[in-house]
């Protein structure tokens, strides 16, 4: 048996070990702390270890901070410590300007039947066009985000703008039962969306939805594993990249009406597109030809892009936003990977320009025009890749998104969004199709999705009301 002197030696040995190991600092369980519980008569080796770590343990062990609450001039008791630094950046205060709204009333304030703003023009006033165009949905859409963030934001705008989305949405409802644009109900759908989520009862949205999901998931093809984009002469089958924006629609839809196979189209439309539309880079093609009766690729090639080996960089945040939509809808991860990579290759293209907002496509030689509504799309796409990777646990990588989201939409806002009221868009600069003289205008879409990344940030708490 080991006498008591022997014992005491070797727990003294432990001890001075287990010193050396801790940090000198580490909230009340310092070394000298958890010596003093284990040896309160060792002091004379804690004496002579000081020796040698004293100087450290000065560097890192500051006198702890007292909190110092000092009632201020009005009474109010404030805390004068900082606050921990946030990991975000700082969003524009532009993305909340009160110009948003007072263009909105303005074009607004008289009920136009029969027709909707797609693009202003040189002078930035919307250019009015027939209703039965695929971006009809827009314009009541952007009026339901502006009550929506009339609620986010109480005091902010005394307009209701609940009944002018609902007053502007009526010209959408005989399109539900007839109109020439296929695949594109899924956008022209988003006034409906909106006004579930104000009355989920509402049997007109409801019917909206119904009838724009059953002319959708008429386009499918089986032999293809798509649902049909523009028409064309067999055995042609063309799917372009938007389509990826629609496949929510038969989500929607299959959950409200119970109908499993559009789930299934949603997920066979998607499947083809990542394999066929993406290259082994991440970059995209904006059209891919099918042979209709085989679901052969006949061709890979562009028609709003600047080449076929392009990457059309609204086309680029189509795909970015409608996988990271499938992600949300399955939970499939092979989805979320695919929005990740087509994101990540955004960014990378964009890091190429000094300007910071995207060109129209990455690849058109300067000078050209850039295309906000590509970056208003992007960032809204990676709030949503943030909320999926919350929703994984993933904290850095909602961080990561989050941060760029807020990047690209800021410094589009610095540079392009139009105080002035002769400018009735919200943003400048977009592009709707270069290779046919479309750009440097403003752009309904454009405009709701920037509504929309603001008001996700406002519910995300990255921006505060102004």
């Amino acid at each position: 048996m080991y006498s008591n002197h022997v014992l005491f030696r070797l727990f003294t040995i432990l001890a001075v070990t287990l010193f050396t190991a801790i940090p000198p600092c580490h909230g009340e369980f310092t070394a000298d702390r958890i010596l003093d519980r284990i040896f309160p008569r060792a002091h004379h080796l804690k004496a002579r270890h000081h020796v040698r770590r004293s100087s450290l343990v000065e560097r890192t062990c500051p006198a702890p901070v007292t909190v110092v609450n000092q009632a201020s001039d009005d009474g109010n008791v404030r805390n004068n410590n900082p606050p921990s630094p946030s990991p975000f950046l700082t969003p524009s205060k532009r993305l909340l300007s009160q110009s948003i709204y007072s263009k909105y009333k303005q074009t607004s304030d008289v009920y136009r039947p029969g027709v909707y703003p797609h693009l202003t023009d040189n002078s930035g006033a919307w250019v009015w066009e027939a209703a039965d165009w695929w971006t009809a949905g827009f314009y009541p859409g952007t009026l339901y985000l502006l009550h929506e963030r009339s609620k986010l934001c109480p005091g902010s705008t005394n307009i209701d703008w609940l009944q002018r989305g609902r007053q502007w949405s009526d010209e959408m409802i005989p399109l539900t039962e007839r109109n020439a644009q296929g695949h594109d109900v899924g956008f022209m759908a988003y006034p409906f969306f909106h006004e579930l989520n104000e009355n989920p009862n509402n049997q007109t949205a409801r019917q909206g939805i119904d009838r724009f999901a059953t002319t959708l998931a008429a386009r499918y093809e089986e032999s293809v594993g798509c649902t049909r984009s523009w028409d064309g002469s067999p055995p042609h089958f063309l799917v372009i990249m938007d389509n990826m924006m629609n496949l929510d629609l038969l989500f929607q839809a299959g959950s409200m009406f119970r109908r499993d196979n559009y789930a299934y189209i949603a997920q066979r439309h998607a499947n083809t597109t990542a394999a066929h539309h993406l290259r082994p880079d991440a970059s995209s093609y904006h059209v891919v030809d099918y042979n209709q009766y085989t679901g052969e690729v006949m061709r890979q090639y562009t028609a709003q892009g600047f080449a076929d080996w392009s990457t059309w960089s609204r086309g680029q945040a189509w795909g970015t936003y409608g996988f990271t939509t499938m992600y949300l809808r399955t939970g499939d991860a092979h989805y979320l990977d695919t929005a990740r990579a087509m994101g990540q290759k955004w960014l990378d293209r964009l890091a190429e320009d000094p300007s910071g907002v995207p060109k129209w496509d990455f690849d058109a030689p300067e000078p050209t025009s850039r295309d906000t509504s590509a970056a208003a799309i992007i960032s809204t796409a990676f709030l949503h890749i943030a909320q999926a990777e919350t929703s994984k646990g993933n904290s850095t990588g909602a961080i990561y998104w989050k941060n760029n989201a807020i990047r690209v939409i800021s410094t589009t806002a610095d540079q392009y969004l139009q105080e002035s009221s002769s400018w009735e868009a919200i943003l400048s600069d977009g592009t709707s199709n270069h290779p046919s003289n479309r750009y440097d205008t403003g752009i309904v879409y454009g405009d709701y999705y920037f509504v929309k990344a603001g008001n996700m940030m406002l519910e995300m708490g990255l921006i505060g009301c102004q």
